[in-house]
This record gives C-alpha cells, structure tokens and sequence, in this order.
C-alpha cells in the first residue's frame, strides 16, 4: 500500500514537473517574443536608415514574417526540449523530483541554444543571423558599422539630390571628395538612387521603395539627370523631359554634351573630363554663365549644381538643372532700367553743371564739419584764385593755396568765424555776411556769403560728382541689383551746406563814391550847421540882457531860438555819424585808445544825458572803484551815448533806465561787463539777425514814427570791436532790450 502511495506520488511530481517544464518554456517564449518586438520596433520606428533584418531579397513585410518564424521557432524549441525532459526523467526512473526539474531546465536550454546558435552564422534568414549577415563587415563585438546600416538604409530615408551633369566648369574647391560613407559607401539618400538605377541597369521592376523615390524625383521642379564616368545619361526626371523636350528613351545612355549647345562641345568634354578626376560639389548660383539646349535647337540659360557620388567604385555625378530665363529677362530689363536712369541723371548733372558754371556767382557744394568740397561751379576757381580739388576741407585748401579771409574791420577771422564753417557746425543759415579774400599774390577780393545747410539727404554719403550720379541713378531704378544701403540713414550723415559767395567789387566801387559823396556832403553841411548854432546861442545870451534900452525877447522868439538849436544838434549829430561811417568805409578811421575809468566814463555820460529827460531815470548800479580800461575815450562815450539814447528814444513811456557794470572772466581773461536795459518797443524777432547793419531800423520803430537815421548801432559795433570789445543784446518785443558791452580790463 505504501509502495502504491509512493508511486502515485512521484507520477504527480513527473506531471507537474512536465507541466512546470511547458509554463518555463512558454515564459522564455514570451520573453524572446518581446525582445524580439522591441527590437523590431527599434529598428523599423527608432531610424530612418534600413532595418538591420532587412535582407536583400526582402522589404519591411519579409522582415516582419521572419520575426515571427522566430517567435514561432523559439516557443516550439522550449517546449519539444521541455517535453523531451519528462520523457526522459519518466524512462531513466529518477525519483528526484528537484533533479527532474533540474533536468528539465537544462534540456530545454540546451534545445534553444541548439535551435539559435547554428543560425547565427549561417543562412542570415531568421533574426540573429540578420543582424550578423556579411560578417565579413561587422564592425567591433559584432555591431554593425555605421557605414554597413547606411549603406542598407531603406527608401524611408528618401532626399531627392539635385545635381547637375557633368556640364559647366570644374571651378569649385579641390578639397571636396565625392559623397561616401565611412568605408566608401554613397550616404543613404544617395544609395536609394543607387539602387534605382542598379533595377534599372537590371530591367528589373522597381520596388515600391524605387518607385517612390522615382515619384519623387519626378515631383522636383529642377530637371535631375545622373552622368556616368563616361559622360553618358543614366537617369533623369520627367521635367529633364519637359525641360529639353527630349523623351526618356531618348536620352538614356547618350553622351550628356546632348543637352549643350554645339559651340560649347569641345570645351565641355575637356571640362567634364577633368571634373570627373577630380569631383567635387558645386552648388548654384556661383556667377558661372552656362547654357542648355533643346531638341529644337534652341538655347537658354541655365544654373547647374553638381554632386558627384560613388557606386560599387563607380564616380557617377547627379545634378540639378535650372532654368533661369525668366529671372535673367528680369535682371537684364532691371539692368536696362538703371542703366536709362543713370543716363537721364547724368544729362541732368550735366544740364545742371552747365547752368551753374554760367552764373558768375561762386556756388558749391561742401559737407562735413570740415567743409569737404562735393561740387562746385566754374566761378569758385576764379573767386578763390586757385582750383579746389573735391574732397579737401575748407581750411586745407586755403593753407595749400595760400589763401586768407579778412572781415569787414581788416582782421583776419578765425575758422568758427567764417561763413561756411558756421553754417555747417550750427545748422543755422548764414546770410549775407561780408568778407575779404586776400590771395597769394596780395591781391583782394570783397565778397558776400550765403551758406545755407541742406538735408543731408541731398546728398547722402557720395564724395564727387560721378559717385552722385550712380548713387542718384541707383536710386531712380530701385537699385534692385545693386545692394545699395538704405539711403535714409540721415541720423548718421554728415552736414551739408549751399554756399554762395558774390563778388561785390563792383558794389564796393560804388558804396565808395557813395561814401566819398556823403563825407563831401557832410563836411559842407556841417560849417553852415555850426554857423547857424553859434549865432542861435549869441541870440539867446543877448536876448537875457534886459537894460539899457534893450528888448527882452518874446516867448515865441525864445521857442524859436530852442527850435535852432535843437535841429542844429540833431543835423550835427548827422553829419557827425556820416562823416564816421565814411571814414571806416575808407579805412581812414583812427582810435586813439589810453588807459581810463570806464565806470567815471559811464557816470559821466549818464549825468549829461539825465538833464535831457525828465520822464526817465537813469539809474547806475555796479563797482564803485576804478575799472580801467585801453579805450579811445572819445568814441567810448559816443558808444555810451548812442546806447542810453536809444534806451530813451525806443522807450517813449518813460520809465527807468538800468544801467550795470560788472566784473567778470569769460574765456580765462578777466573783463568788464556794461549792461543797459530798458523796458521799451523792444526790437522784433525778424529785425534782429540785422540790426547791427547800416541803416538797419526795426518795422515798430518805423511804424511808431520814432526819428533815427539807423546808423548809430552799426557805429557801437564797429567802435566796440575796434578796441577789443564784444557787443550783443537780447530783446522781445513789447517787453525790452537788453544791450552787453564786454571790454578786456587793463592789468598793471
């Protein structure tokens, strides 16, 4: 009974064993299965290269059918080595459950290794023999190389080269090496070009892979043709078709020099000969000028790149073809524009220049705050007295040529003074300003200056008259080839001035007899003044002497007699300023400056001129001691005068009369400072800029009828500067006139 327990025991341990050994192998089976997924998976959807269980004669489908006769292989070899076991454990009567087990595990690796390891190096049909197929080629610990996976990479990896045939030149960097992989294999797009033209060389059906690629080529705007070693077509696109009008067939295996015109036969083959020892990449659009030619005979221009590549050791080279009619008709009708734009601007400059050297003003054209000549008239060389080259600054010239420029008062000015260069460093216009040219050869010119500042787009950046015409002939055709900068960078352009200078010799000549007129005038008017003055005065002293049988004179001869001497003064005074303008026009005018106290010179003045008014104040604020000073004390008191007169005479309401003198250091030098305010007509804004001029009078005083002749701040000025001073003054109108008068003060 207990024998039969026993037996009935172990052939319960030999099922379970058996069924235990079947679940193991099932398990494996699952776990190979997965592997095996995974690396399927890895090799179809992780890589755009071919799947390393791709075989030759096989696509993506044949791939996957042999991963699963793997998976199908692997289950049955686990569980026949499995079954094999119990069987094997029942016959040799084991009653070792735990060595049956044992038995069991170790057949059933022993039957996997048995059904795989025989494979790995065989036939290359299921998928470890895959993976290690052409082991000739494996690179370190059996992995396939780099080179191997891209040289069976798949269509998935589809880029359409654009290349050119073995046309054009060969004048492309000698460095660039036909595409390869890292053992000489062409990279994956290529080879699937490769492998379309092996099916084709074979007369082989494309693959649906081929075909695509096929497809694709077809879709490519450029027309695609690839060029054997020895020139001749072994592919092309449907648009080389399109292109040159030749169909397929009848470009297939002909000479290349089909699609060049016929002149360019000899020199092509000499080209394509030496492109083909030496390949290398040319893109498009390297300037070169190349030409197709279709069926018809007919020509047209082209742009090529070329991509040479090699094939079981073969150099092929595949090229893209472009034509370009369309966009060289554009350029050249864009060319043509300019070239008629340029043509009408440079007639313009030339009508221009024609017009300016007519006028007999000196007129030019200078930019830059050293005032750089950018063009000037045919007058300029002759008021100058020497050619100044376009491009040289203003100061530069006039030291080369030997040229100085006085003002009005004979001293020479100094470049901030001059016309032009203030113009262009202020932007504000300068008119009419009067200066004195004295050439090399000591000879003077009297000239009047205009220098207006321009936009400086007029002339942007050019430096000469011929690069203003191609920058104004560039802008007239859009300058859509050129590459122009953008021309509104004013921010960054340098200032630019119109000057004009008159040549007033001639005026000159005549203010001088006009002058000489006025002095001959004045001096003849001023004796009988004086005559008449003196026998006013004997009148009014004999008029006081009552007695003796005298008659005292009537109130209306004794405002008579005031009369006299008031138009007597007034005509003096005239004469007196006219005689002065005549002699500084003349140069006949001499100071004679000494030391003196400018403040007992003002208090002075200011005492004799308070007894002519009673409705203004005259009122002196400042230093008490001694400001001495180099003055002519004469015509310093003639300043003084005309200034509190005209504080008095434009402020007919009355009122006070400020009056200050202060010591001051301008520019490092120590000066005195005279200030006269009054709160009168003021002087308008637009009569400012000259009223320092002869004869200069503001429009309010005119309209109020107030008397004055306009000579007497052109006199201050002169007299003022004349002695080292500055003069100036700030007014509004309605509101007051303030008027500076700065002296240099005299040290011990």
């Amino acid at each position: 009974m207990e024998t039969v327990d026993r037996a009935d025991r172990y052939a319960r341990i030999e099922r379970w064993t058996a069924y235990g050994a079947v679940a193991l192998a099932v398990l494996a089976g699952l776990f190979l299965a997965i592997l095996t997924f995974v690396a399927h998976q890895a090799c179809y959807g992780m890589s755009n290269a071919r799947p390393v269980c791709h075989t030759v004669t096989g696509g993506n489908l044949l791939g996957t059918v042999q991963t699963t006769l793997v998976i199908l292989a692997t289950v049955l070899a686990l569980y026949v080595g499995a079954a094999f076991a119990a069987r094997w454990q029942t016959r040799t009567r084991h009653k070792d459950a735990r060595s049956t087990a044992y038995m069991a595990l170790v057949t059933c690796a022993v039957t996997v290794l048995a059904f795989t390891l025989p494979a790995a190096g065989g036939s290359g049909f299921f998928f470890l023999p895959a993976m290690g197929g052409e082991g000739g080629k494996r690179g370190r610990g059996g992995r396939r190389t780099e080179g191997e996976m891209e040289k069976r990479g798949s269509a998935s990896r589809r880029r359409v080269v654009h290349a050119a045939g073995a046309g054009g030149s060969t004048t492309r960097p000698s460095d660039a090496q036909p595409t390869e992989g890292s053992e000489g294999t062409p990279p994956p797009g290529v080879a699937a070009v490769a492998d379309l033209l092996r099916g084709a060389r074979n007369d082989r059906a494309p693959t649906s892979a081929e075909q695509l690629l096929s497809d694709l080529l077809d879709l490519s705007p450029d027309a695609v043709v690839l060029v054997g070693p020895e020139g001749r077509i072994e592919l092309i696109n449907r648009q080389t078709e399109a292109l040159f009008g030749y169909a397929r067939e009848e470009l297939l295996g002909q000479p290349v020099e089909r699609l060049i015109p016929a002149r360019f036969l000899t020199s092509h083959q000499r080209h394509r000969q030496g492109y083909v020892s030496a390949p290398r990449t040319r893109p498009m659009g390297t300037g070169l000028k190349l030409f197709g030619c279709r069926k018809d005979g007919s020509e047209f221009p082209v742009e090529i790149s070329l991509s040479p590549f090699t094939v079981d050791g073969t150099v092929l080279v595949i090229g893209a073809i472009r034509d370009v009619t369309e966009r060289k008709a554009l350029e050249e009708a864009l060319r043509a524009s300019e070239r008629r734009a340029y043509q009408e601007t440079a007639a313009r400059l030339t009508l221009l220049q024609t017009i300016l050297d007519e006028i007999p003003l000196g007129i030019y054209l200078v930019r830059g705050f050293d005032a750089r000549l950018v063009l000037a008239n045919r007058a300029v060389a002759s008021i100058w007295g020497a050619d100044w080259p376009e491009g040289q600054p203003l100061e530069a010239f006039l030291a080369g040529a030997g040229t100085r420029i006085f003002g009005m008062s004979g001293q020479p000015l100094a470049g901030d003074e001059l016309a032009t260069l203030r113009a262009l460093r202020t932007q504000a216009p300068v008119r009419s300003q009067q200066e004195v040219l004295r050439h090399r050869d000591g000879t003077t010119l009297p000239v009047l200056v205009n220098a207006i500042p321009l936009n400086p787009g007029v002339v942007g950046q050019t430096a000469t008259r011929a690069d203003a015409a191609v920058g104004a002939g560039n802008a007239l055709a859009g300058n859509a080839l050129a590459g122009q900068e953008d021309a509104g960078q004013e921010d960054a352009a340098e200032p630019v001035a119109l000057v004009v200078h008159q040549d007033v010799t001639a005026l000159r000549e005549a203010e001088r007899l006009k002058d000489e007129f006025v002095a001959m005038a004045a001096h003849e008017l001023r004796n009988p003044m004086g005559t008449l003055r003196v026998y006013g005065s004997m009148l009014r002293r004999d008029a006081m002497r009552v007695g003796a049988g005298e008659t005292e004179l009537g109130e209306w001869q004794a405002e008579a007699l005031d009369g006299i001497e008031q138009v007597t003064r007034q005509l003096v005074s005239l004469t007196d300023d006219l005689l002065d303008v005549t002699k500084l026009q003349a140069g006949g005018f001499w100071m004679q400056p000494e030391p003196h106290d400018l403040a007992a010179l003002v208090r002075r003045v200011v005492g004799r001129i308070q007894r002519t008014t009673e409705r203004h104040h005259l009122i002196l604020t400042g230093e008490e001691e001694p400001i001495v000073v180099q003055i002519d004390v004469k015509r310093m008191e003639q300043v003084v005068t005309n200034l509190l007169s005209n504080a008095i005479k434009y402020s007919p309401a009355g009122g006070d009369i400020l009056l200050a003198l202060t010591r001051r250091v301008a520019d490092g030098h120590d000066v005195v400072e005279l200030t006269v305010h009054d709160a009168g007509i003021g002087i308008a804004a637009e009569d400012q800029a000259h009223i320092f001029s002869r004869f200069a009078r503001g429009a309010n005083a005119r309209a109020r009828q107030i008397e004055g002749t306009g000579l007497g701040l052109y006199l201050c000025r002169e007299l003022v500067e004349r002695q080292g001073g500055q003069i100036w003054f700030e007014s509004s109108e309605a509101v007051g006139t303030t008027f500076h008068v700065r002296l240099p003060l005299l040290h011990d």
